[in-house]
């Protein structure tokens, strides 16, 4: 709806808009037809002006108080050849109109009405290879003053993060995706209906479980290599924000909250036993976090991965290596 008006989309991309203020009175004459190929798909207000995406496309509609007899008016030259995906698949974060297109990429609506792409090559491959596209859902929640995009499907959570302008996966616990489905924007709180529960639940950055359940965050940088020779890495030290465990009354892997560092020397196949490290209880700070003798690796190169669980909040700097590399 836009000024009073409702309007109602249809596949053959007619768009009937009701009287104003009446969304029971509609005239059989009172619709126009959106330009373009393919179905109508979706339709999103912003501002004074009105997105609607097809299959193969998307154009632009401007709401004109001036004119009673077409108040809806295309801007010429604004539409082009990038449609949406799905019905569900879009969101305005902000202000920023974001969906995803027909070829599986993740776009921002820029100046000048032009796509900007936004996903990565891990995004648009998760996308392509999801067999049932229907089921791709958008949305948007901020976090402190950082606003992040989500898109869901029943395989995965890609969310992207526009502070860092990078993405993400989230999981939950012991799960492929988040089970967080639907959401909407409530009484200031982001309300979330997850995927297997009849239950209503709200994002809180100060929490740090999910349905009393673990989050367990995890990231694994860049691989190392010495190619063709390998080498033999002595040292591990990981640069970590400890001393943030809880007091005595929390559970106990939140008093006592630790790392574990996962190890794999072929290119992330398959990866060794995890090692784990104590960041330390209440109090105790500057805690060196380090791991010795982590082996060695060949022409693949070595990849470390490092995940926790505790409720607790982490902030990761840095990591060195101390590594030996061979020579042929």
């Amino acid at each position: 709806s836009i000024d009073g008006y409702t309007l109602y989309l249809f596949a053959d991309r007619r768009v009937f808009y009701s009287a104003i203020n009446n969304a029971d009175s509609i005239d059989a004459l009172d619709f126009f037809t959106v330009p373009g190929k393919g179905d109508l798909v979706a339709g999103m207000v912003f501002g004074n002006q009105i997105i609607f995406w097809g299959t193969e496309d998307f154009q632009i509609y401007n709401r004109d108080p001036s004119d009673a007899n077409e108040p809806f008016q295309l801007v010429k030259g604004a539409g082009k050849p990038f449609g949406c995906i799905n019905t569900f698949a879009n969101a305005n974060v902000g202000g920023l109109i974001c969906w995803v297109d027909q070829y599986g990429v993740v776009r921002s609506l820029g100046a000048q009405y032009l796509p900007q792409q936004l996903s990565n090559a891990g995004v648009q491959s998760d996308i392509r290879d999801l067999e049932d596209k229907s089921e791709i859902r958008l949305w948007d929640y901020v976090s402190g003053e950082t606003g992040f995009l989500v898109v869901r499907s029943s395989e995965f959570t890609w969310v992207y993060d526009f502070k860092e302008s990078r993405w993400h996966n989230r999981l939950s616990y012991q799960r492929t995706t988040w089970q967080a489905k639907h959401h909407m924007r409530f009484a200031n709180k982001d309300i979330i209906a997850p995927d297997q529960s009849g239950d209503a639940f709200y994002l809180d950055d100060s929490t740090h479980k999910e349905d009393d359940r673990f989050i367990v965050w995890e990231f694994t940088p860049p691989p190392v290599t010495n190619f063709p020779g390998g080498g033999d890495v002595n040292r591990l030290d990981l640069d970590i924000e400890p001393g943030t465990a809880l007091g005595a009354t929390a559970a106990e892997e939140d008093q006592m909250p630790v790392v574990t560092m996962f190890r794999s020397v072929d290119a992330g196949k398959t990866w060794k036993t995890g090692r784990q490290r104590d960041l330390g209880t209440r109090g105790q700070w500057r805690k060196q976090v380090s791991w010795i003798q982590c082996g060695d690796f060949g022409r693949e190169g070595v990849m470390f991965r490092f995940s926790g669980s505790a409720g607790v909040p982490h902030a990761i700097m840095n990591l060195a290596a101390d590594i030996k590399p061979n020579s042929l």
